[in-house]
């Protein structure tokens, strides 16, 4: 028995990352769409160009790069990045996730309520470029989507210089 509850003890410790790590350690302007095609299979390309993935747990949508300092989809700015590394990506959760579930630094975070919806607002993390979006329903908190972009660093280090 005590065995078991060592085992569970460190799989939790081990396995658990802070998700400024990146969902599942995908992080942008690192992780490739080799990698995330190996962890979430083959993804459909929409008509903005985007890469949409489905399974059980989440929707994630993904977007790559096309090539150093090339115009990628509006909005999306151009990076001294190899092809098809990840830019940004969303992740819509399908089921229920309180936000307790989640491992984040919410000291790192500030509570934006300036949305029109009641119950809905993001904890936004500029500098690391990530947006946790949350309803609520009575006291809990749940989580309806994390928006992954590049860290303020990431986007001075990988600026197209010239």
């Amino acid at each position: 028995m005590y065995y078991s509850l060592i085992v569970v003890f460190l799989n939790l410790f081990f396995l658990c990352e802070p998700i400024e790590s990146g969902w599942k350690g995908l992080r942008p302007m690192r992780a490739t769409k080799a990698a995330v095609e190996k962890m979430l299979g083959q993804g459909k390309v929409d008509g903005r160009g985007s890469a949409r993935y489905v399974n059980d747990e989440a929707v994630v949508q993904v977007n790559y790069s096309p090539g150093p300092c090339t115009e990628s989809a509006p909005g999306l700015g151009k990076y001294d990045i190899p092809e098809n590394v990840v830019i940004d990506y969303v992740v819509h959760f399908r089921k229920d996730v309180k936000l307790t579930e989640i491992d984040f630094r919410r000291e790192k975070y500030y509570k934006d309520t300036s949305g029109d919806v009641l119950n809905f607002f993001d904890y936004v993390n500029s500098g690391e470029g990530i947006i946790i979006s949350v309803t609520t329903l009575g006291s809990d908190e749940y989580v309806r989507k994390i928006a992954f972009r590049a860290s303020k660093e990431d986007l001075k280090k990988f600026e197209c210089k010239f």
